[in-house]
């Protein structure tokens, strides 16, 4: 079997995470900080890097920004910085960050989706089978539909009260 020297420093990086210098520390809380750069790599780069701005500054930035998150130690120090955030404040922030991810439709509306049954904005459907069913099981599973319709609606009065 031959010796992979990209195998092994691969391995070594995972098993042993670099420290960050200060610039990519500032990046990584600039980034899972919950103030205006939350989530947007180009505009937390630009803040904590303060690059040159000639010429295609900006291309060069997303593109950096892009190589930041996906560098192994960055994004293990993100997810620490997130642990520490974790509150209905930041659910919320997070789960409107996906939703207006234009570049990803099916994270966006699975965001938006999950957005509104947190905050109970839209009931759930439900599916109903009704055709291995007796006529009496019929009618008790109207009876328990019912019930439940009714004490949902009792619920939201009361919240809203």
């Amino acid at each position: 079997m031959a010796y992979d020297k990209g195998k092994k420093a691969e391995t070594e990086t995972v098993l042993k995470p670099k420290l960050l210098n200060p610039k990519q520390e500032m990046f990584c809380v600039l980034y899972a900080s919950d103030r205006e750069f939350f989530g947007n790599g180009v505009q937390s780069y630009v803040e904590a890097y303060n690059p040159p701005r000639r010429g295609n500054w900006m291309a060069s930035a997303r593109t950096d920004a892009s190589r930041l998150l996906t560098n192994a130690n960055i994004l293990r120090r993100i997810d620490e910085l997130l642990d520490i955030q974790v509150n209905n404040s930041f659910i919320d922030k997070r789960l409107g960050f996906w939703a207006t991810q234009l570049a990803h439709p099916q994270a966006s509306i699975e965001a938006i989706k999950e957005y509104n049954k947190l905050k109970k904005r839209i009931d759930e459907k439900l599916t109903l089978k009704f055709s291995d069913l007796t006529d009496d099981q019929l009618v008790e599973q109207r009876r328990r539909i019912v019930e439940r319709l009714v004490a949902n609606r009792q619920g939201n009065r009361k919240k809203k009260e």
